[in-house]
């Protein structure tokens, strides 16, 4: 397995350790797609655990202009036959910062040998020349992601409940007038919320089960 990093558009995922560990979806825009392991999350990048699924280095054996047909120099086992699974990968040739759909359209079984051939969705910035290396990716510019979300919440006693929860939510709970919703954090009680309620983050609690109780003041 290796380490890759997914730039995410358009939105942001909880920070900390609130993901980690947790699965990341990415569905291609042509169909199918690939789910990684979090391990990190930086504003917009998540760094993910890949296995050798996910990419693939290959060479080009030739290239046809006409058809934008690229012939590698020997099967890619990560494709395998050609099928839903394969549809809308992205290529990117070395030295050449453009990502390229590919579309498999002939080559090998994962037993057999030979070159495989793809079909580039449009006419790369320079020509692919014999020897030149690729990369073949899972994912690429414009797939959409997703994660599970997952709140569980578990009742110690009529104050006191167990929480965990990888989304933001709005808790309202039985319990004593006037009682605020406070979370145990490692920095000590945390009032997160109105009377009886409580607004939680996933960066509050941190990726784990974490102590709620309802009192008219800090537990401590």
């Amino acid at each position: 397995e290796r380490t890759r990093t997914l730039i995410l558009r358009g939105v942001t995922l909880p920070g900390g350790v609130a993901l980690v560990g947790q699965r990341i979806y990415v569905e291609r825009s042509e169909g199918g797609g690939v789910d990684y392991e979090i391990e990190a999350v930086d504003g917009p990048q998540v760094r993910v655990r890949a296995s050798s699924l996910g990419f693939n280095r290959g060479k080009v054996k030739e290239y046809d202009a006409a058809s934008r047909v690229l012939s590698s120099d020997s099967g890619l086992l990560m494709l395998g036959t050609p099928g839903p699974h394969a549809r809308g990968l992205t290529l990117t040739l070395d030295g050449q910062a453009q990502p390229l759909r590919v579309h498999p359209s002939a080559g090998p079984t994962h037993h057999e040998q030979g070159p495989f051939r793809m079909t580039l969705d449009r006419t790369p910035e320079r020509e692919p020349r014999a020897g030149e290396g690729f990369t073949v990716w899972s994912v690429g510019p414009g797939d959409r992601v997703r994660v599970p979300g997952a709140v569980s919440l578990e009742r110690l006693s009529p104050t006191r409940y167990r929480v965990a929860a990888n989304a933001s939510l709005r808790l309202t709970l039985p319990g004593p007038r006037g009682a605020h919703a406070w979370l145990r954090r490692a920095t000590g009680w945390f009032d997160c919320g109105g009377i009886r309620a409580a607004f939680i983050t996933p960066e509050m609690v941190g990726g784990a089960a974490v102590e709620l109780v309802l009192s008219a003041r800090s537990p401590l």
